[in-house]
């Protein structure tokens, strides 16, 4: 089972959440996840059709950790 994870985006979406699956590369790397962690993936959104700062994330590609935590 994909553990699942609510993202707040930033940049030209700032604010925005997506809800996805964790990127599966995630589980190569020492590091845990935490809350407040900021990390770079790449995903195919889908806008919900009830809410516009909400969407819906699909094959998630783990990108990288930053450094800074919000």
């Amino acid at each position: 089972m994909k553990t699942k994870i609510l993202v707040k985006l930033s940049g030209d979406f700032d604010g925005a959440k997506v809800y996805c699956t964790l990127p599966s590369a995630h589980d190569k790397i020492d590091r845990g996840l935490e809350k407040g962690d900021t990390f770079i993936f790449k995903a195919t959104f889908t806008r919900s059709s009830t809410d516009r700062f909400f969407a819906f994330g699909k094959r998630p590609i783990f990108i990288k950790f930053m450094e800074e935590k919000l």
